[in-house]
């Protein structure tokens, strides 16, 4: 987001920058217009371009541009030039370099079709199997999207009867869908799962620790639970933290159960811990960078704090 502040105040007047809010609600993500208001508002400067938001259960522009493009990484970037046409798409947190030239080039009259072609070849390649993903699991994050609890239940038995590589998102949506129906239900199935090991296998979760921290996650995850199901969740997340200290998404996971319990402080540390962890991996994208500073940012805003 800073990278394309930075390339509209650069080129102002010659080029603008569109940044479109894709995606957001198969994570179940507020998408409605005050809450990307609210976000774009709080990125202030950080966020200087226009933004807009895809239609969140259509999916308009994500279909008529990342689908037909061959892409689902985000973000994903698309240079248009001054004809109207089409002659770049990429990703710019992989290779900044690549797209600022295709930029430039653009702005000059002279892109470089050819390159940009071979670079969509590869990008197609890799995002292939990506999108044939997203197809046989769209009916699960559509139920999800929904809140039907009952219909997720079984698009997820039908996705795990199809294949063992869809162990993971089958066990997660369905042990969710459960705790929101009835808690008891749901942590009945996460104690069957554990003795299952063939599931734990393949949802590769074959160690105590972080199986139960797995389970945690997903309590954490979900919305609107009790306050005993949160905090059995946070007691195994920190077991599992006790046996891997390293582990991000374990401490982002911690910071959220913590949020919902309204323990603010302790959010607060856990997701420092998080972005600490995440500050010596180099391979992570900045948008996932980001959104876990902007999550810091809005614990200690309710905490009251800077």
């Amino acid at each position: 987001m800073p990278h394309l502040s930075d390339l509209q105040r650069k080129h102002a007047g010659q080029i603008t920058v569109i940044g479109v809010n894709v995606r957001e609600a198969d994570s179940g993500a507020n998408t409605s217009v005050d809450a990307i208001s609210a976000f774009v508002k709080k990125k202030d400067e950080r966020m200087a371009y226009t933004v807009a938001m895809d239609d969140p259960a259509r999916k308009t522009v994500f279909e008529a541009w990342m689908v037909a493009g061959g892409s689902y990484a985000i973000p994903t970037s698309f240079v248009v030039d001054g004809s109207g046409k089409l002659v770049w798409m990429g990703y710019p947190s992989v290779s900044t370099a690549a797209f600022d030239t295709a930029i430039e080039q653009a702005l000059l009259g002279s892109s470089d079709l050819a390159a940009a072609w071979t670079m969509q070849t590869e990008i197609n390649e890799e995002n292939f199997e990506s999108l044939q993903v997203q197809t046989i699991i769209r009916a699960l994050k559509d139920a999800q999207q929904r809140k039907d609890y009952c219909s997720v239940i079984t698009e997820a038995d039908r996705l795990g009867a199809q294949s063992p590589q869809w162990a993971w998102e089958m066990f997660s949506a369905k042990l969710g869908a459960l705790l929101q129906l009835d808690a008891i239900q749901g942590l009945k199935y996460a104690h069957a799962t554990a003795q299952d090991i063939a599931l734990r296998k393949n949802i590769g979760q074959t160690d105590n620790p972080q199986y139960w921290g797995a389970v945690g996650s997903v309590i954490a995850a979900e919305e609107n639970l009790s306050k005993d199901t949160y905090e059995l969740g946070l007691d195994y997340l920190q077991e599992a933290a006790a046996t891997n200290t390293g582990n991000l998404s374990t401490w982002e996971a911690i910071a959220r159960v913590h949020s919902r319990l309204g323990n603010l402080r302790q959010a607060i540390v856990a997701q420092e811990k998080a972005l600490a962890i995440a500050g010596g991996n180099n391979k992570l994208p900045e948008h996932y960078l980001s959104g876990l500073e902007d999550q810091l940012a809005e614990y200690r805003t309710r905490n009251g704090t800077k």
